[in-house]
């Protein structure tokens, strides 16, 4: 839940936007073709990206399989 951040974009790269949108209850972006995945440079996902003045902080989670 980012609903703690002033600002916050939650950008789907893989799945059903209308499915996402409806369980976090906020607008979903799609991220064609990786673009932004690949300009920030994200290797992993999930991940939450945060800006600490001019640089951007990225944190990946891993997910452990049932």
């Amino acid at each position: 839940n980012g609903k703690k951040y002033d600002y916050v974009r939650h950008i789907l790269v893989r799945g059903n936007i209308k499915d996402a949108g409806r369980v976090l209850n906020d607008r979903i972006y799609f991220d064609q073709n990786g673009l932004i995945t690949k300009q920030l440079g994200i290797k992993h996902i999930p991940c939450i990206v945060k800006q600490e003045g001019k640089k951007l902080q990225i944190q990946e989670f891993g997910l452990q399989a049932k």
